[in-house]
C-alpha cells in the first residue's frame, strides 16, 4: 500500500516550533527594526525597503481602522508591536509579486521604464520591492535554520514508524525537520532523497555508506538547503552544510564545503518559492515537482494530511490534489477545523465521504496516543446519539 503524507506549516510547529504562516511577518518585522552596521550595505538597503511597503499599507489602512474603532470595534494588532496591524504574509507578497511583475506604471516605446516610481506606492520602484522581497526570502530561510528550531525527537522518531519503503512526503515546508529524522532511520539521504537535484558543486560528501532512498520527498516551494546557481539557470544544487557555520545539516554527515563563506554574505541564495498567491512554476524544477507530487497522489492508496491548511488560492496545490484517486482513504489531522477540509475534498474532490476521517486532534497528541482517531470516533458517536434522538421524535416509541 502507497501512502502520501501531506505535509504543512502545522506539523512543523507542533514537533519543532517552526513559526506559522500567520507568525512570520511579525518575527520579519522585528528583524527590520533593527539596523546592521557591519559591511553589507544591501542589507541595510533591502530592510528600508521592506519598512517603506509596511509603512505604507499601514498609513493606507490606518484611517479605515480609526473611524471603525471610534464605533468601538476592535482591531487586531500585533502582541510585541502595539501599534503595528498585522499583515499577512501571503498578502504582502503577492502584493509585492503584482507589482513587480506588472507594475502600474506607463509602458515605454523602446525603453524599459520599470525605474518610474508606481503612482499609488507613494514614490516607489520595482528595485524597492524587489528588495523588500529580498529581505522576506533573507530572512524566512533565517528562522527556518535548524538552530532555530525545537525538534520533540522522540515524537518525531514515534512518527516516522508510520513511513515505509515506496512512501512519499509532499511537503509545503522550506525546513528540513523531515528529511533531518528520515536521514536519522537510515529509509533518506540527500543525495537521490528529493527526487531532483544534485550535490552541490562546492561540498564534498562521502556518500560510501549510504544506501537508496526508500522515501522521496517532495518539496513544492522549495527548501532552505537548495540553491540556484544563476548561470545554471533552473538547476538545483543541494547543500548539506550550514549556510553559515558550514556544519553538516544531517547528523553525522561525512560532509564539508571546500571554500569558506564570505563575510560580505548577505541574502541567502537559497530557493524557495515565497508564500504569494502569484505562484508561477515556470521553472523547470517546480514543474518536475508538480509532476511527481500528482503521480504519488495519482498512486496512493492512504493520504495522510498533516497541518496543512490548504489555501484556496493556491491553484497548483488545487491542481495537484485533484490528482488523487477519489477512492483514496484519507486521514486528516489538524487541531483547528479539519473537517472543513474533509468537506471541501468530498464535495470538490469527490473523495468517497465514507473514506474520509478527520481527527480535531494536535499532532503532538496524534502521535502519542499511538495514532488513534479518538476525537473522530466521539464525533461520530456524536453524531448516532443525535440520530438516534431525531428518530425518536419523528417516530415515537
Amino acid at each position: 500500500m502507497n501512502k502520501v503524507f501531506v505535509v504543512g506549516a502545522g506539523f512543523s510547529k507542533a514537533l519543532a516550533g517552526a513559526p506559522l504562516a500567520s507568525e512570520l511577518f511579525e518575527k520579519i518585522y522585528q528583524k527590520a527594526q533593527i539596523r546592521d552596521d557591519d559591511d553589507r550595505p544591501q542589507r541595510e538597503l533591502d530592510r528600508r525597503n521592506f519598512n517603506t511597503v509596511v509603512n505604507y499599507l499601514q498609513q493606507e489602512a490606518k484611517p479605515l481602522l480609526d473611524y471603525l474603532k471610534r464605533d468601538g470595534t476592535k482591531v487586531k494588532t500585533c502582541d510585541s508591536v502595539p501599534d503595528l496591524f498585522p499583515i499577512n504574509i501571503e498578502y504582502l507578497c503577492t502584493i509585492l509579486d503584482l507589482n513587480i511583475k506588472c507594475p502600474f506604471i506607463p509602458q515605454g516605446i523602446g525603453a524599459d521604464l520599470k525605474g518610474c516610481p508606481i503612482p499609488y506606492m507613494h514614490g516607489l520602484m520595482v528595485d524597492h520591492l524587489c528588495g523588500a522581497r529580498q529581505f522576506i526570502q533573507h530572512y524566512i530561510v533565517q528562522l527556518l535554520l535548524p538552530e532555530q528550531l525545537s525538534p520533540k525527537t522522540e515524537l518525531l522518531d514515534k512518527f516516522v514508524s508510520l513511513i515505509e519503503a515506496h512512501d512519499t512526503v509532499v511537503t509545503f515546508n522550506y525546513d528540513i525537520l523531515i528529511e533531518q529524522v528520515l536521514w536519522r532511520h537510515g529509509i533518506w539521504n540527500p543525495v537521490d532523497g528529493y527526487g531532483i537535484g544534485k550535490i552541490h558543486r562546492h561540498e564534498e560528501v562521502d556518500c560510501s555508506n549510504f544506501n537508496v532512498s526508500d522515501v522521496t520527498v517532495v518539496k513544492l516551494h522549495g527548501s532552505i538547503n537548495w540553491r540556484t546557481p544563476s548561470w545554471f539557470g533552473n538547476e538545483i544544487e543541494i547543500c548539506t552544510t550550514h549556510p553559515l557555520t558550514n556544519a553538516p545539516l544531517f547528523h553525522a554527515l561525512n560532509a564539508k564545503s571546500k571554500r569558506p563563506i564570505p563575510r560580505w554574505k548577505y541574502a541567502f541564495n537559497t530557493h524557495v518559492v515565497l508564500p504569494t498567491f502569484l505562484k508561477t512554476a515556470r521553472h523547470s524544477w517546480e514543474l518536475y515537482m508538480i509532476r511527481l507530487a500528482s503521480r504519488a497522489l495519482a498512486e496512493a492508496n492512504e493520504i495522510f494530511f498533516l497541518g496543512y491548511s490548504f489555501p484556496e488560492a493556491d491553484a497548483i496545490a488545487n491542481f495537484i490534489f485533484a490528482q488523487a484517486r477519489v477512492d483514496a482513504q484519507i486521514r486528516i489531522i489538524d487541531s483547528g477545523e479539519p473537517r472543513e477540509l474533509a468537506n471541501r475534498l468530498i464535495e470538490s474532490y469527490g473523495v468517497i465521504n465514507e473514506n474520509v476521517i478527520y481527527e480535531k486532534n494536535s499532532i503532538e497528541n496524534w502521535i502519542a496516543n499511538d495514532f488513534k482517531y479518538t476525537a473522530y470516533e466521539r464525533e461520530l458517536e456524536r453524531q448516532r446519539d443525535m440520530k438516534e434522538l431525531l428518530g425518536d421524535i419523528v417516530h415515537p416509541r
